[in-house]
């Protein structure tokens, strides 16, 4: 439903209210019809000037009212808002995104990754869990030292 309410609790105790709305969104070449969160208060000041959800999340982890997080809806299995094709849509091929940081910045690859941006191929780990971005750690090595 369009403008319904919500409100988010966090981990580390902030707050996130507002309401659901629905357009074209676009990330890239990508985009297609779909309902996203939009913010209106937060209080937290890390959310000061931020807009709405980007939506990266699992689909179990999703607002009620709002099934279908951006990532899927942008991924050719899930078809637009509600299932229903939107006519002008273009969306990815695989459901795959790839995000790269050093000191200085950050990218957002969707779609795979782009070899030329790594020194080491992308590696498939499954996920320990439906609602979050978690897996199996074996071991932990930073700076040559295995932690």
């Amino acid at each position: 439903e369009l403008f319904q309410t919500f409100a988010l609790s966090y981990a580390d105790t902030s707050l996130l209210t507002g309401y659901v709305g629905r357009d074209i969104v676009q990330l890239g070449h990508y985009h297609t019809m779909t309902r996203f969160g939009c913010a209106l208060d937060c209080n937290d000041a890390s959310f000061d000037g931020v807009d709405g959800i980007l939506g990266m999340g699992m689909p179990d982890a999703a607002i009620p009212g709002i099934p279908t997080p951006l990532m899927f809806a942008l991924s050719n299995d899930r078809g637009g808002l509600e299932g229903a094709n939107y006519i002008n849509e273009r969306v990815m091929h695989a459901r795959k995104f790839a995000f790269l940081s050093t000191a200085e910045s950050g990218e957002l690859q969707l779609g795979g990754y782009d070899r030329a941006s790594t020194n080491a191929d992308m590696v498939y780990v499954p996920t320990t869990s439906t609602t979050e971005y978690s897996v199996n750690v074996q071991s932990l090595t930073f700076g040559g030292i295995e932690l």
